[in-house]
């Protein structure tokens, strides 16, 4: 392998809010890849881009996903 697809919905992954506030700890993420010879290729919001629009039928269904 020659890198990875972080999955932006797994927090234990990534903390995205303090990704977009400290470039250290974006620093510090893309070392503790680089240790094992990876990059960061992507991070991916498959989740996060299924719930673009949802029928109110739908609601209660999708709220795990919101």
């Amino acid at each position: 392998y020659k890198g990875i697809q972080i999955p932006t919905w797994e927090s234990r992954l990534i903390d995205l809010t303090l990704a977009g506030q400290s470039k250290a700890y974006c620093d510090e993420l893309q070392g503790k890849i680089r240790s094992y010879g990876l990059e960061i290729t992507e991070l991916s919001t498959h989740l996060q881009g299924q719930l673009v629009a949802v029928h109110p039928a739908y609601d209660l269904m999708f709220d795990n996903f919101a």
